[in-house]
């Protein structure tokens, strides 16, 4: 047999480029159709959930609904714009459609990274500093202001490119109308402003909110370990249980709302009582700290390989088949949180269920 055979020749490597060419831009266009239909069912059930449970009007729901509300934007524009662009030439679009939706692109970005910490800080504060502070802080008023900084920020975020300092519109790595690509300005403005004052910043808040959050609950299990260890008397295991943690003592569907509870644990004397509520307490608090972090992780992991390729790879040399399947996975996010509310809330999960069945006139009876 000759040996050229098993080499490859000039031509077949065209092909092959030719061929990933084509098939790369194929599954992201079939991605962006996905994440669509999920992400627009998915996040506004999970706005009506909050809207119409009385269970799920809580102050913490109030920032997990607004940033489904922006993910259901990604999910209703960006995501079929995006795909709609790799079915046709670029240059047909209008250069200020593409500016907006580059800069609706950037800012609904900037909305969640903002939104995450938000929710972060909310329940650091919730379950770490206390009630009396939470009071304090939360009160309507300032969740409504909080709430209208929090849109606000984003339209900051995307000025400055606005002006003059980056630019807007379609990026032939991505392709899809985001920033574009080989401008030194915009890739200044993408790592100051973008990295720099959002995406940093904001992940550093959140990952010390919920680093805090984990070491407290470990502290605290810790104590009541030591407590149902040394006491048998139930008084002195109420003085344990007064640092800041009895919410935890709810049963798991209050547990899940992430909401303070005016209730402790009874006074009995009986060691075997003890332990059983510190049981319950270690089971709660994995619950919390699982449900808080998924959020945020799964974000990271939808963001990180783009955000990762766009600040190492300056002179653009890998092929724009990894950015258009990263950016692609990026989006994703937007359409999975609603599983993670369905997988670890019961209260959530129970009215998707309703309202997926027709059955909303029975969302607020016994869960």
């Amino acid at each position: 047999m000759n040996q050229t055979d098993f080499h490859f020749q000039p031509r077949d490597y065209e092909e092959a480029e030719e061929a990933v060419n084509t098939t790369i831009p194929t599954i992201a266009m079939a991605l962006y159709c996905i994440i669509s239909v999920i992400g627009v069912i998915g996040n506004s059930l999970t706005i009506i959930s909050i809207l119409i449970n009385k269970k799920l009007k809580s102050i913490p729901n109030v920032y997990i609904g607004n940033l489904a509300a922006a993910d259901f934007v990604v999910c209703a524009v960006i995501a079929p714009f995006s795909a709609y662009l790799l079915t046709i030439d670029h240059t047909t679009i209008p250069s200020q459609v593409c500016t907006f939706i580059g800069a609706l692109n950037i800012g609904l970005l900037g909305k969640t990274m903002f939104g995450l910490a938000a929710i972060a800080v909310n329940r650091y504060i919730l379950l770490v500093r206390g009630s009396e502070l939470y009071t304090r802080l939360y009160s309507r008023k300032n969740v409504a202001l909080s709430v209208v900084v929090l849109w606000t920020m984003p339209v900051m975020l995307v000025l400055p490119a606005l002006l003059g300092f980056g630019q807007f519109g379609y990026n032939s790595l991505m392709g899809t109308c985001i920033f574009i690509s080989h401008d030194s300005l915009t890739y200044i403005y993408v790592q100051t402003m973008l990295h720099g004052v959002c995406v940093g910043p904001c992940t550093v808040i959140t990952l010390f909110c919920y680093i805090s959050i984990i070491i407290h609950f470990r502290r605290t299990q810790n104590r009541l370990k030591m407590s149902a260890r040394k006491c048998s008397a139930g008084n002195n295991y109420s003085k344990s249980s007064s640092t800041g943690v009895d919410y935890v003592t709810q049963d798991s569907s209050k547990v899940e709302d992430y909401e303070l509870s005016s209730s402790g644990p009874s006074n009995n004397n009986s060691s075997s009582t003890v332990h059983i509520h510190t049981a319950k307490r270690n089971r709660a608090s994995r619950r919390i700290v699982t449900n808080l972090c998924t959020v945020f992780v799964v974000f990271l992991c939808c963001w990180l390989p783009i955000v990762t390729i766009f600040t190492i790879d300056y002179h653009s040399k890998l092929p724009a088949s990894v950015y258009h399947i990263f950016f692609a996975v990026a989006v994703t996010n937007s359409c999975l949180n609603v599983f993670i509310y369905a997988g670890m809330n019961r209260a959530f999960r129970r009215t998707y269920c309703r309202l997926l069945t027709c059955r909303h006139n029975k969302v607020n009876s016994a869960f």
